[in-house]
């Protein structure tokens, strides 16, 4: 339900959940023949157990949970505006402010990175197992240091230009709509729904 009311692009989420549920596939197969308990059905010399299947389940359920949360939240929003909204929630402004321009620096070294690499490719360079490539690698490894270094520096010398003071500053003043108070008072009706439901069951 989260994730509908977020409009996501299902073509940007499909690939990454699928990876997300690739990589809890490692740790879920092989619980049911690890747990001790009652024994379900056996393959060979492994013998699956219930309480190992349950354990299964809740990993899955649990991990796809929270992955959805993750991809929900971040598909829908910029970064900007999550760092945003993390202040409005009380996150220090300094802190937001060195998450966003981290943020801005790994984005001006992902693209001097990719840069290096069309280079190499324009140049016919296949990097192998020799000593030659292991050398040119740490060459182009040191050159990334320095060009990190080199864009700190610019980006110090640009905050400063503009009168930074360590407080992270909106552009804009946030406004909150009818959806807005909808999604809120449906997230909290539907746990506590379930809260009593779960209460009203075990009684």
């Amino acid at each position: 339900m989260l994730l509908v009311c977020t409009w996501p692009d299902f073509g940007w989420w499909l690939p990454r959940i699928f990876w997300i549920i690739a990589g809890l596939l490692v740790f879920i197969l092989p619980t049911p023949f690890l747990t001790p308990g009652e024994t379900v059905f056996e393959w060979g010399i492994l013998k699956a157990s219930k309480e190992g299947l349950d354990t299964s389940l809740l990993i899955f359920s649990r991990g796809l949970a929270i992955s959805t949360l993750a991809l929900a939240l971040i598909g829908s929003s910029t970064i900007y505006d999550l760092v945003r909204g993390a202040n409005g929630l009380g996150l220090p402004s300094k802190i937001c402010s060195i998450f966003w321009l981290g943020f801005r620096h790994l984005d001006l070294l992902s693209h001097e990175f990719k840069r290096m690499r069309v280079a190499l490719r324009a140049r016919g360079y296949k990097i192998n197992s020799s000593l030659g490539s292991y050398k040119t690698i740490a060459r182009l490894s040191a050159n990334m240091l320095v060009r990190a270094l080199d864009r700190s520096e610019h980006v110090g010398l640009a905050i400063k230009a503009r009168g930074f003071h360590g407080v992270f500053n909106s552009l804009d003043t946030p406004k909150t709509t009818w959806r807005e108070f909808g999604f809120f008072f449906a997230m909290l009706i539907i746990p506590s729904s379930l809260l009593a439901l779960d209460f009203w069951l075990g009684n």
